[in-house]
């Protein structure tokens, strides 16, 4: 079978594992369970999102190893951020925390995420510290069984999560989400003051 049949194979599966409308809305996010503030490991030392108040915060859960979602989203996310004004990019965070610690050390988180754009942060922590994070935004992950050789891949909902300039869960989009409207959506949040 031609790689490109097997991507689009994968790609049918998500979609009917993670449907993904194209925008869903949290209404209410103060009272929601969903999002808030956590601190986590970055090349540079322990992030917290509240460090970004006042910004903007584009956030994904991803693995560095991922075949196809993580490159595909992350391209999504950097196409967005490169049509963005110098000074709207001054305003906005984007950060990739994954849900593989055991393999993506910070180091190799950094190079990942700013081989996408420089506006990105790679985070990762303990798998416990990963695994409340992803409870905090809904997200869901489990990694596979490995194989002989050690290799194993993690299935994860592929969330796009738009964080208000206040460090509140504005919305999620899904992963078939266009950089055309995400970049509508951050320029939406970035207009607001």
């Amino acid at each position: 079978m031609p790689l490109l049949l097997i991507v689009a194979t994968g790609l049918l599966a998500l979609a009917i594992f993670f449907p993904a409308a194209p925008s869903l809305t949290l209404m209410n996010t103060k009272a929601s369970p969903r999002g808030g503030d956590f601190t986590l490991q970055g090349v540079a030392g322990a992030v917290s999102l509240s460090q970004f108040r006042g910004q903007v915060v584009l956030l994904y859960f991803g693995y560095t190893s991922c075949p196809d979602i993580c490159p595909m989203s992350l391209g999504v996310m950097s196409t967005a951020l490169a049509q963005l004004s110098e000074a709207e990019q001054q305003q906005l965070q984007g950060i990739f925390i994954s849900v593989d610690p055991g393999r993506d050390s910070v180091a190799i988180l950094d190079d990942y995420v700013t081989y996408f754009s420089p506006r990105m942060l790679g985070l990762t922590g303990s798998a416990d510290q990963v695994a409340a994070v992803a409870r905090q935004y809904g997200v869901a992950y489990q990694l596979g069984e490995a194989d002989a050789s050690g290799n194993y891949s993690v299935d994860h909902a592929s969330i796009f999560h738009l964080i208000g300039r206040d460090g509140e869960l504005v919305e999620a989009l899904g992963h078939l989400t266009t950089p055309e409207v995400l970049l509508r959506q951050l320029r939406q949040l970035l207009a607001e003051r």
